[in-house]
């Protein structure tokens, strides 16, 4: 799932930033992709055989509150025949992306419309070490999203993070693995990477545009916007040169490997669908037969009870699409 060169002589590509990368010899892959996909489980494993070329195989259970489970090739794929809503659950791991291959998993997320749940992105022969991003880190001189926990001791003020180390090599992990956002560096490969690990709403939030890189076959592009995610999660500042952390300038080492790649700005909250047409196809997909269960048991006046408690909780949101689908209805010539 790594690109296939790592520079050379050739000045890299410009970013989608406006701004050129320095870090030539860095790689982009992806490491492990698990998402949700609702198109139905033949859809779902015939595009997975499509792309993979083996036959489909039962398993002999599922994972992940999913009964059933399949393997096609190295692809996993899992469904409840009994709770539809729940939709199909196509997981990739870590050696199966790189069997894969990045484009391959790109056709994938794109074919399948998955929403992402989990998203290893990995940047290989970083020019750091480990033990550099812990020093560091402990120092203060670290802009992050996690948060110096309550109650830490007075000699262990900083963020959550662990260090291990053996005759492999070294690893120093950065934030909790049960948040939306982790990430590990080690050098047991004999080179530095730098692997960030997105889950939940944050997977999601990131796979679309990481996997719109991706698709267009640009390798300064997807360096970029990984990079532009990791800066979301970290950068490595000198905590002394403003008081203001968003104006600290970065460490040489971490502005050497950035570039002039900016943040990722990754909104996770706001409106599920924007349009009347999108709600539509949500209900349509994820509570028509739970509502057809519910009106064969209820009535039609259970019906309406239930349509006039939602229409009792109306927010601004809900206004906001019955007024544009009223717009654009009145708009069409009749």
């Amino acid at each position: 799932a790594h690109g296939q060169t790592r520079g050379g002589t050739t000045p890299p590509p410009a970013c989608n930033t406006g701004a050129e990368i320095t870090t030539r010899e860095v790689e982009v892959g992806v490491h492990w992709l698990r998402g949700t996909s609702w198109r139905g489980l033949d859809d779902v494993l015939g595009a997975v055989f499509a792309e993979v070329g083996e036959s489909v195989v039962v398993l002999d259970r599922g994972m992940f509150g999913y009964r059933e489970g399949f393997a096609v090739g190295p692809v996993r794929v899992y469904h409840h025949s009994e709770k539809p809503e729940m939709g199909v659950c196509v997981e990739v791991s870590g050696s199966a992306c790189e069997e894969l291959g990045m484009v391959a998993l790109g056709r994938l997320f794109v074919g399948l419309e998955l929403r992402a749940s989990r998203l290893d992105i990995a940047l290989d022969h970083c020019g750091f070490t480990p033990a550099q991003l812990r020093e560091e880190w402990i120092r203060g001189n670290v802009r992050t999203l996690c948060k110096v926990p309550e109650g830490a001791r007075e000699d262990r003020q900083w963020r959550t993070c662990s260090w291990d180390q053996n005759a492999q090599g070294d690893t120093f992990s950065m934030g909790s693995r049960t948040s939306g956002q982790f990430a590990r560096c080690y050098d047991q490969r004999g080179f530095t990477r730098l692997e960030l690990e997105l889950k939940g709403r944050t997977a999601e939030a990131s796979a679309l545009p990481f996997f719109v890189a991706v698709g267009t076959a640009d390798e300064g592009t997807v360096r970029c916007t990984a990079l532009a995610l990791v800066r979301r999660f970290v950068d490595f500042v000198d905590a002394s040169s403003d008081e203001n952390a968003s104006r600290r300038s970065l460490l040489p080492f971490w502005e050497a490997f950035c570039g002039s790649v900016e943040r990722a700005r990754v909104r996770l909250e706001g409106q599920v669908v924007a349009t009347l047409e999108e709600a539509a196809g949500w209900l349509r997909r994820s509570v028509s037969r739970t509502l057809a269960v519910f009106v064969d048991a209820y009535g039609d006046s259970g019906l309406r009870e239930l349509v006039d408690h939602g229409r009792s909780g109306w927010g601004s949101r809900h206004r906001a699409m019955l007024r544009d689908w009223r717009t654009i209805t009145v708009a069409v010539p009749t």
